[in-house]
Order: structure tokens, then C-alpha cells, then sequence
């Protein structure tokens, strides 16, 4: 310590309100992260069977494939 600083108050816990919002928020986010991992997980197994199926048809003629 510092001489002439003050010591730093002790950190008290934050009130009971903040800890609901807080747990509320990470549930929020946890759910978030659950549709977005089934999401995920569709348009991956969507692509493997595109890819599996082959090509699906040809463009129209005078019409270049679009690039991804």
C-alpha cells in the first residue's frame, strides 16, 4: 500500500435481484446457444446430403453457375 493512500473498501456481494437478472441472462444465453447449435447442425446435415445427392440440376443456359 501506498503511504498516504486509503484502503480500497472491501467488495460486498451484489444484491439478490442482480443475481436473478444475472442467472436469467445466462439461461437467455444458454438457450440462444442450444437453437443455435440445432441450427447448425440441420444446415450441416443439409449440406452433407446435398453433397451425397450430387448436382442438383444445371443452370439455365446464357446463365453462368452462381459462386458460393
Amino acid at each position: 500500500m501506498v503511504s498516504g493512500s486509503s484502503p480500497r473498501p472491501a467488495m460486498s456481494a451484489p444484491p439478490i435481484s442482480d443475481h436473478r437478472s444475472l442467472a436469467a441472462r445466462a439461461e437467455a444465453a444458454v438457450a440462444q446457444a442450444r437453437r443455435l447449435a440445432a441450427e447448425h447442425h440441420a444446415l450441416l446435415a443439409a449440406v452433407r446430403q446435398t453433397l451425397r445427392d450430387g448436382p442438383v440440376s444445371s443452370p439455365p443456359a446464357g446463365r453462368p453457375p452462381e459462386r458460393i
